[in-house]
């Protein structure tokens, strides 16, 4: 990991702290978000899963908000998806 990936990560965590009140909620609020609408537009979540490189059950399981995805799998979801996550810290 290179030291502006954790930067980039420590931002993360604090940003979704404040949005959730848990590491990464704020990541997994827009992530079921993006999920949703990629559905609404005739994506399943068998593709998004396989073209993000993870179990289709894992990525329900994020979308569900049961798990909290690492920071590079939330941006292989994002991009499977086309979108780019964008990270801020306030």
């Amino acid at each position: 990991m290179t030291r502006q990936t954790k930067q980039t990560a420590k931002r993360a965590t604090v940003q979704t702290a404040k949005a959730g009140g848990r590491p990464g909620a704020g990541i997994v609020a827009e992530l079921r978000k993006a999920i949703a609408k990629a559905e609404r537009a005739g994506q399943t979540r068998y593709q998004i899963a396989k073209s993000a490189g993870i179990p289709q059950g894992q990525l329900s399981r994020i979308a569900s908000g049961e798990n909290l995805p690492r920071l590079d799998t939330a941006e292989r979801i994002a991009g499977a998806m086309g979108f780019t996550l964008t990270l801020l810290a306030h």
